[in-house]
C-alpha cells in the first residue's frame, strides 16, 4: 500500500527537477533572441522643437540617464526614445526633456522631467 504514494512522490519530485532544469537552461531552443527594432526618431520634428541655440549635433556631457556613450543631443534623444508633443520634447515615460547649459543653475520643477546636460 505504501508503494503507490511513494511512486507519486518520486514522480512529482522528478517533474519539479525537470521544470527547474528547463528554467535554468532556458526553453528557447538555443536560438539567440535579437532585441526589438526601435522606431526611428522623427528628427525633423525634434529639431523644430529644440530650444534656440541647441541643434541635434550640439555636444552633450555623458550621463547615465541617456547613456555614457552619448556625444550629441541626437544620441541622447535616441537613448531616451524622445517624441514631440505640443512643440515640447518628451522621453519614453512622458517626462518633459529639459536642456541644461553648463554654468547655468538647475531649474526646479514640480513635475518629473529628464535633463540633457549640454557640453561646454
Amino acid at each position: 500500500m505504501t508503494s503507490k504514494p511513494n511512486s507519486t512522490r518520486i514522480f512529482i519530485l522528478l517533474m519539479i527537477i525537470a521544470c527547474c532544469t528547463l528554467a535554468i537552461a532556458g526553453c528557447g531552443g538555443g536560438s539567440e533572441s535579437t532585441p526589438p527594432e526601435l522606431p526611428p526618431l522623427d528628427t525633423e520634428k525634434l529639431a523644430a522643437a529644440l530650444p534656440s541655440g541647441v541643434t541635434l549635433q550640439t555636444p552633450v556631457r555623458p550621463d547615465k540617464a541617456y547613456g555614457e556613450s552619448a556625444k550629441t543631443v541626437e544620441d541622447a534623444l535616441k537613448s531616451l526614445l524622445a517624441t514631440v508633443k505640443d512643440k515640447a520634447i518628451y522621453d519614453t515615460f512622458g517626462h518633459k526633456i529639459r536642456f541644461q547649459s553648463p554654468g547655468k543653475p538647475a531649474g526646479k520643477s514640480k513635475q518629473a522631467e529628464a535633463v540633457i546636460y549640454l557640453a561646454n
